[in-house]
C-alpha cells in the first residue's frame, strides 16, 4: 500500500466531510467546538488505552503521530461520532441521552466491524491477538464504548461541556475494563472461525429488517460524508479482498441502504 496516497486520500475525505457538516450546521461555532471536544477526547481515550493496555499500536508510517496516536485518526473520530449521531437523530428523534448514547454506540460498532477488519488486513494498525477477521471483538466493542460515552457526555444536560472529555474518558475505560474481566478475558479471544462471519451477517440482517419495518428513514443529505469516508476503505477492501471481507462489507452496505430515504422507497411506502 502506498501510505502517502492513502493519507492524502484521508485528508481530502476529511476536508469534504467537515465542510459538509459545518455547512449544514445551524450553529457552526457550537459544532466546531463539539468537533474539537470529540477530537481531544478521542486522542485521550486512544492514547491512554494504548499506554495502559498495550493491546494495539499504530505503525510509524502514519504522518504526525501525537505520541502513540496519528493526527489523522484523531481527526476521523468527530466525523464518525457526529455522522452516527445524525443517523440516530433521524431514525429515533426523541431518545433520552442514555438511549441515544447506546444507539450511537451500536451504530459505531457496526461501522467498526467493517473498518477494523479492513484496517487490520491493510496493516493500518496491529492488534496483539486476532479475533473477527483479524480484529479482536474487544477492540470493535471499544469503538462503541467510546462513542456511547462521548455522546452521553455531550447530550446530558447536567454535564458541563468542559467536563465531557473527562466523563467520556472515564466511562470508556470503565466499559473496557468491565467487558474485559466479565467476558473477553475468558471467551471470544483469538481468531474466530470462518462461520462467525455468517453469525455477524445474520445479526446485521436482523437489525436491517427491524429498521426496515420502522417508518423513518435517513435523509440523503446525511449520506455524502459517510459515502466519502467509505470510499477510502472500499479501495483498501479491493486491495486486500477476501471472500469473508467482501461478504461482511455487502451486509453492512445493505444495512445502510435500506435505512436511506431513497426515492423508490418513498414511492413504495406511499403506495
Amino acid at each position: 500500500m502506498d501510505w502517502t496516497l492513502f493519507q492524502i486520500g484521508c485528508l481530502v475525505v476529511l476536508a469534504f466531510a467537515y465542510g459538509w457538516i459545518l455547512r449544514a450546521a445551524p450553529d457552526r461555532r457550537a459544532t466546531l467546538a463539539t468537533i474539537l471536544l470529540i477530537a481531544l477526547s478521542a486522542w485521550a481515550a486512544e492514547e491512554t488505552s494504548i499506554l495502559a493496555y498495550r493491546y494495539y499500536a499504530y505503525p510509524d508510517t502514519w504522518w504526525l503521530k501525537l505520541d502513540e496516536m496519528p493526527l489523522i485518526v484523531t481527526l476521523i473520530w468527530p466525523v464518525v461520532i457526529l455522522s452516527s449521531r445524525a443517523l440516530v437523530d433521524a431514525l429515533f428523534p426523541s431518545l433520552t441521552p442514555v438511549k441515544k448514547a447506546l444507539a450511537v454506540g451500536l451504530a459505531v460498532v457496526v461501522d467498526a466491524s467493517l473498518v477494523e477488519t479492513i484496517a487490520v488486513a491493510a496493516s493500518l494498525w496491529t492488534w496483539v491477538e486476532g479475533g473477527y477477521l483479524g480484529a479482536p471483538l474487544a477492540g470493535i466493542i471499544g469503538w462503541g464504548a467510546f462513542a456511547a460515552a462521548m455522546v452521553f457526555a455531550l447530550e446530558h444536560p447536567k454535564i458541563p461541556r468542559w467536563a465531557s472529555p473527562l466523563i467520556a474518558l472515564g466511562a470508556t475505560h470503565l466499559a473496557i475494563i468491565a467487558s474485559w474481566w466479565m467476558l473477553f478475558r475468558h471467551a471470544l479471544r483469538g481468531e474466530l472461525p470462518s462461520w462467525s462471519v455468517a453469525i455477524a451477517i445474520a445479526l446485521i440482517a436482523a437489525l436491517g429488517l427491524w429498521l426496515l419495518r420502522r417508518p423513518r428513514r435517513i435523509p440523503m443529505r446525511l449520506a455524502p460524508p459517510r459515502i466519502a469516508a467509505t470510499s477510502v476503505f472500499v479501495v483498501l477492501l479491493f486491495m486486500h479482498a477476501t471472500t469473508e471481507l467482501i461478504l461482511h462489507f455487502v451486509a453492512v452496505a445493505a444495512l445502510y441502504l435500506v435505512t436511506l430515504d431513497l426515492p423508490i422507497g418513498r414511492h413504495r411506502r406511499s403506495s
